[in-house]
């Protein structure tokens, strides 16, 4: 038997895209501070709250700053999070989250579409798909170049 989805609130409903999209990123970046202040994410033992933000932020941000050296203070796990912090920061939440949609094949929510028209200067619905398909594979076909050499 199927759970009851919670609904969404009205207040989430209503949000501009701008909003929405900058709330977006402040719960990656939240996220991304809670992994890695998990022990498992760095080698030494804990990582003080504001250094673990700071790489956070700077990671979704894609400055690429680091108050330490990834390589060696971080594990494997957490040079994980760090990377996919990366991407998501690089690509943008809306487009991974339509590629996602597409991947699973599933149809855009409206409130995705026209967040996305908003993110991508009121570019017309119908090439936005487009745009994210191309913007997905170009990306993934660099870093496949760029890992091989």
């Amino acid at each position: 038997m199927l759970k009851p989805q919670m609904p969404i609130p009205k207040r989430l409903l209503n949000m501009r895209p701008a909003t929405l999209v900058v709330m977006s990123f402040l719960a990656v970046i939240a996220s991304g501070t809670i992994l890695l202040l998990l022990p498992i994410s760095t080698r030494p033992g804990s990582i003080p709250f504001i250094d673990a933000l700071f790489t956070s932020a700077s990671a979704v941000c894609v400055t690429g700053l680091t108050v330490v050296d990834p390589g060696t203070y971080f594990t494997g796990f957490g040079q994980g999070v760090i990377l996919f912090l990366i991407q998501i920061g690089g690509l943008g939440l809306m487009t991974i989250s339509v590629a996602l949609f597409r991947l699973i094949g599933r149809s855009i929510p409206f409130r995705h579409r026209m967040v996305m028209q908003d993110v991508f200067a009121h570019t017309p619905r119908d090439d936005i798909m487009k745009l994210v398909k191309h913007v997905v594979l170009f990306t993934a076909f660099t870093e496949f170049l760029g890992q091989c050499f």
